[in-house]
């Protein structure tokens, strides 16, 4: 999106009274706060993807969009679930985040090209795999890898970001995902910001 579409876009959500609810079987969160919220986008592949990050996200003033259904949409499809959360939230499109493992990461490896539309960063807690399309991303993507040493799928995304002279942060896994590395990995997420946009 440009970043005139973002800036019409982000009036239409501020002035719309109503909108297209969020996917069913969705869920949204937001900390009681009166000024926007960055937003953490998790693609649901099972209950434990969502317990992991919603506690440590609210805790540190994020919203915590939950989607399932993602399995078959295409980026677009994410950016409609974001912009139907704003509508119900106040939210900084400014700084809207991905996070996804195993098939959540896949689903983001093939995707990634188009996701700087969308995101300031995404987050790969395992999984992914090199893009079927080599093109680079048009914007900047920043990534963090939460991943085992040994994953294949994810080194293999790492090197297709590399190569396209993408941030990426690695660090290698000791244990399930808990509350301080969430935390650690959400601090990271908002020091990224997509400057395309333009906060609500």
């Amino acid at each position: 999106m440009s970043l005139a579409a973002a800036m019409l876009a982000s009036t239409a959500l501020a002035s719309s009274a109503s909108g297209p609810a969020i996917c069913a079987g969705c869920s949204l969160d937001a900390p009681p706060r009166t000024e926007a919220a960055p937003l953490l986008v998790v693609l649901r592949g099972d209950a434990s993807d969502d317990l992991a990050w919603r506690a440590p996200a609210l805790a540190a003033g994020f919203a915590v969009l939950s989607l399932t259904g993602w399995e078959n949409g295409d980026p677009s499809w994410l950016e409609e679930q974001v912009f139907a959360a704003a509508r119900q939230r106040s939210i900084d499109l400014a700084r809207v985040y991905l996070v996804g493992g195993g098939e959540g990461a896949a689903y983001i490896s093939r995707h990634v090209p188009a996701l700087g539309e969308t995101f300031a960063a995404i987050a790969i807690t395992g999984g992914g795999r090199a893009p079927a399309n080599a093109a680079c991303p048009d914007q900047t993507v920043p990534t963090y890898f939460w991943v085992d040493a040994d994953d294949a799928a994810a080194r293999a995304m790492r090197g297709y970001l590399e190569r396209c002279k993408q941030p990426v942060t690695w660090t290698v896994a000791r244990g399930p995902l808990d509350k301080e590395t969430a935390t650690t990995i959400l601090t990271w997420m908002h020091h990224r910001l997509r400057v395309t946009t333009v906060a609500m």
